[in-house]
């Protein structure tokens, strides 16, 4: 469903006017952040009925729509349940008639460090209680849920072992009706290349010298345990040979921040890496020599075989490769698809590359929803303009400031593909990324009733958490785009 939901980017020529006009188009395309003017009232929360019958809907999920459907949730339970029999209809049931609008499972953020003023690594919130750090958190989870999306992993970018032992105790993953829901932390480093280090702070990056016993003293190990995801620079000492660990627990190992050639890449796919972060950004960038990170969106069975095959064959042999061998399979990887951190047609390039493993996310900061200026992060400064972030005083990005619903409508133009494709990125693809699509992700009878509804252009006009009402768009807060 190519058309015309986000910027008209064809006329671009050169690649300095390119970047000059992507910028200023995202400046003036109306689309920076709403979440600051929408109202109160937006958020709401309906308990009034069990359960919900939505009629005249168009059910969008695994990518493929099923127009003048109907869909039941239990509100008490807080799961999408099959439907009844016209002879057996529940007693305590509404009807929301949703006129075509589509129903999407709930959107999925894996990495997201922060919104609308709360940074989820600010050990000194408020008055750097406990209790003020909990009431920072539930506001975003509350006003996270405008974007579309329903569950999220709270991401801690490097920092030190002393804010770690503070703040991961008070992110512990949930299950909740009141707003976005935290699936478990993202633990974007600090084991991570101080070649790549973005806006980390450079004095956090570490390496890996008692393998996994490191990792289980930086962040301890019943917080690491607990956690959703660790970004890692595989290359760096100690770290390669801790992914296995690191997968043994649960963890969704993602490569990033790094230098790792492909070969090293694919090594570290074989140990157990399942995803790639944010790519593109903060690695080596592919060339067609030496793909680095980006060429596992390619990569072939040979080179994922936990058994590499002979270079040279004879010509008799050279179709004898064992398929009985374990071959692991390529990659999940973040995109950021604001214009800003990718180029529109390497966004194209990447998604049609491997669109299976498409996972989208903002990496937005905590300035995502606050007008434009500058804001304290860590130990340093942002400056936010627009949708851009930077350290300021510098032209280094720090992060986003897009939002998801805008990302999904940005992929759907430049990859030029359809909504219900684009929305797999979102939803499906994110939840087995990171393991959750049992209950995450689709529309399956059993899973959490978490609903984005969307109209054919793919804004969003309400969404369920749990079954239960949770934003309604208004008037005052209907996107310019």
């Amino acid at each position: 469903m190519p058309g015309d939901i986000s910027i008209d980017l064809s006329h671009l020529s050169s690649s300095e006017g390119s970047d000059n006009e992507v910028n200023e188009m995202l400046q003036n395309s109306g689309l920076s952040s709403p979440c600051s003017i929408t109202s109160e009232a937006a958020f709401t929360h309906s308990e009034d009925h069990r359960f919900v019958q939505f009629v005249n809907a168009t059910l969008c999920d695994d990518g493929k729509l099923t127009p003048d459907s109907e869909l039941w949730v239990d509100c008490s339970s807080g799961l999408i349940i099959d439907t009844p029999s016209k002879d057996n209809l529940p007693e305590n049931f509404t009807t929301v008639d949703l006129n075509g609008d589509l129903i999407s499972p709930g959107f999925i953020d894996a990495q997201l460090n922060g919104a609308f003023g709360f940074d989820f690594s600010d050990d000194k919130y408020g008055d750097g209680s406990e209790e003020a750090f909990k009431a920072g958190f539930q506001d975003v989870c509350k006003r996270l849920v405008k974007t579309g999306v329903t569950s999220f992993c709270p991401t801690l970018p490097s920092t030190f072992k002393q804010v770690y032992r503070k703040v991961l105790p008070t992110l512990e993953p949930t299950r909740s009706a009141n707003g976005a829901e935290n699936l478990g932390v993202h633990l974007e480093g600090p084991f991570l290349s101080p070649q790549k280090p973005g806006c980390h702070p450079k004095d956090a990056i570490m390496t890996a010298p008692e393998k996994i016993e490191t990792f289980k003293d930086v962040y301890g190990e019943e917080n690491l345990k607990k956690a959703r995801i660790v970004t890692v620079a595989a290359e760096q000492d100690g770290v390669m040979e801790s992914i296995p660990d690191l997968a043994k627990m649960g963890l969704t190992v993602s490569l990033g921040h790094s230098v790792l050639t492909y070969s090293g890449g694919c090594q570290a796919v074989k140990n157990g890496a399942t995803m790639i972060t944010h790519v593109y950004n903060a690695m080596k960038q592919p060339h067609h020599r030496e793909s680095g990170l980006f060429g596992l969106l390619g990569a072939n069975d040979h080179d994922l075989s936990e058994e590499p095959q002979p270079k040279r064959r004879p010509r008799s042999q050279l179709a004898a490769f064992d398929s009985s061998k374990k071959v692991f399979e390529r990659p999940y990887y973040g995109m950021i698809v604001d214009g800003i951190h990718v180029h529109p047609s390497c966004v194209k390039i990447a998604y049609h590359s491997f669109p299976e493993g498409c996972v989208l996310v903002t990496d937005a900061m905590a300035p995502m929803g606050l007008p434009s200026g500058t804001y304290p992060w860590s130990t340093q400064m942002i400056r936010k303009e627009g949708l851009k972030l930077f350290l300021d005083g510098t032209d280094t990005i720090a992060g986003s400031a897009v939002e998801m619903d805008i990302s999904v409508r940005n992929l759907v133009d430049w990859a030029g593909i359809s909504l219900p494709e684009a929305l797999k990125c979102v939803t499906i693809n994110p939840a087995r990324a990171i393991g959750v699509e049992n209950k995450k992700g689709t529309l399956k009878p059993g899973s959490d009733a978490d609903l984005t509804i969307l109209d054919g252009q793919g804004n969003v006009k309400k969404v369920y958490k749990l079954g239960r009402k949770a934003y309604e768009a208004t008037k005052k807060n209907v996107p310019l785009y």
